[in-house]
């Protein structure tokens, strides 16, 4: 009879092979390392020895042996949620191991040369348990090895999906005039609308975009992302130079230096020359001279930093005159060429401040002052004098050329004689007669040389 017991007391079972010549082959496997004691006996007599002490060392594990297996290696699995797999220690013949102590690494090489971190627990058993997160999709490579070999099947393939609820970047997209074109003296704005992995616009915010727009020359110019926590992103960006621009916009990973474009991204952006308010001009007569009773009129040329002339209309210019009594109003004409109209309406003499600013600038060295002039007003302005001219002639009909002959001259109107008639003789025959009135009406005039009234006199003259 043959009985085995591990270090723990569990027994072993052996097999006896009866060799018929008065020898016995005895085989065991024992399942623990450690001393087993091994009893031998023969009609419940112990043989000479018996027990044996049998020292058992722990078996090598065979690593081309050594497999792994579990749903962190096989399809399904999803960025961001946490995944796992075993690792069966196994001896050299295949059998699995019953103790645990082995080294095992384990190394997850993502896309972009990212890496994962895997969390390994020997059980003591025999098994190990191996936890990761993937933080990016695509393919990964999960290396599985002992003392710098490769168990069984390693490097395992594995593809890590996107959660389908979740953001899926390649689906994004941007829109916005900012990425049709601007020009370098004003911000220029788009928006980028998140998605998740079905398609779907999403409505909250959270996602990592980033934008990074390089002029023509690549030197980054500034730009801000606002997160309007509702699915979109508004982005704002300031354009240095004229020419061609790329602007990445990208999600950020959980891992380091790794992104993904949006759809469509980078985009290139056409930027043309902007209007600088310092190097713009404002000329014209209404900034030297005008009257309270007439228009006023000046000109603006938008020019760019360089000086150059903008060929197009369309800056939001603003003109603001105040006078003595306080604003002035003002009419501004976009010529669409890059020039500007301006005509403002005085109602008072005096000085008046002329300011033109675009987008809160100054233009053209201004504010500007001008002293308005009084002018003639035509609802007050009168004839004040009338005149008429005296011919006088001889008795063949002819025009005389000297003066000093005796004309007078009387005017009646509605109330009476009109005092203050003036007759100037101009040596020449002929004679200029003044006269005011006060009233209207109709008034007889009469003009008399010698004592009598010439041809046509006396005549009815009516003043309105």
């Amino acid at each position: 009879m043959i009985s085995i017991q591990g270090p723990a007391g569990a027994a072993v079972q052996p097999t006896i092979e009866d060799n018929r010549d008065g020898t016995y082959n005895v085989h065991y496997t024992p399942q623990e390392f450690g001393k087993h004691k091994v009893e031998v006996s023969l009609k419940n007599q112990p043989v000479v020895g018996s027990p044996f002490s049998v020292p058992i060392d722990k078996s090598v594990t065979g690593i081309g042996k050594s497999t792994a297996f579990g749903p962190g290696l096989e399809p399904g699995n999803k960025i961001d949620v946490p995944t796992h797999f075993i690792i069966q220690a196994r001896n050299k013949i295949g059998d699995p191991m019953k103790t645990g102590g082995d080294p095992f690494k384990v190394l997850i090489k993502g896309p972009y040369v990212s890496e994962v971190d895997a969390k390994i627990t020997d059980k003591n058993d025999g098994t190990y348990h191996v936890e990761y997160t993937p933080n990016v999709p695509g393919d990964h490579h999960v290396e599985v090895s002992l003392n710098g070999a490769h168990i069984q099947d390693s490097p395992f393939l594995v593809l890590i999906e996107r959660d389908l609820e979740g953001i899926d970047p390649s689906q994004f997209f941007a829109f916005g005039p900012g990425l049709e074109g601007g020009n370098n003296a004003i911000p220029s704005h788009f928006t980028v609308q998140s998605v998740n992995g079905k398609g779907e616009k999403m409505s909250v915010g959270g996602a990592p975009v980033e934008v990074e727009v390089f002029g023509p020359n690549g030197v980054e110019a500034p730009s801000k992302v606002t997160d309007n926590h509702d699915g979109t992103y508004s982005v704002e960006y300031q354009a240095q130079d004229p020419g061609q621009h790329k602007i990445d916009v990208v999600v950020k990973s959980s891992v380091k230096m790794y992104y993904d474009h949006i759809k469509d991204s980078p985009f290139s952006v056409p930027i043309k020359p902007g209007t600088d308010a310092a190097k713009s001009q404002v000329h014209g007569p209404g900034l030297k001279e005008a009257y309270d009773t007439l228009p006023a009129n000046f000109h603006i040329q938008a020019k760019d930093r360089d000086g150059n002339n903008i060929p197009e209309g369309g800056d939001p210019f603003e003109v603001q005159v105040t006078g003595p009594t306080g604003p002035v109003p003002v009419d501004l004409k976009d010529n669409g060429d890059g020039t500007y109209d301006i005509t403002y309406h005085p109602t008072d003499h005096g000085p008046h401040d002329i300011d033109v600013k675009l987008r809160g600038k100054p233009v053209g060295g201004g504010p500007f002052k001008v002293d308005v002039k009084q002018g003639a007003d035509h609802e007050h302005s009168l004839v004040e004098t009338y005149s008429f001219v005296i011919r006088a002639k001889t008795k063949t009909g002819e025009n005389k050329k000297t003066g000093g002959d005796n004309f007078t001259v009387t005017i009646t109107g509605p109330n009476g004689p009109v005092n203050d008639v003036k007759v100037k003789d101009l040596g020449d025959g002929s004679y200029v007669t003044y006269y005011s009135i006060s009233e209207r009406g109709e008034y007889t005039i009469s003009v008399r040389v010698n004592g009598y009234d010439i041809k046509g006199s006396p005549w009815k003259q009516a003043h309105d």
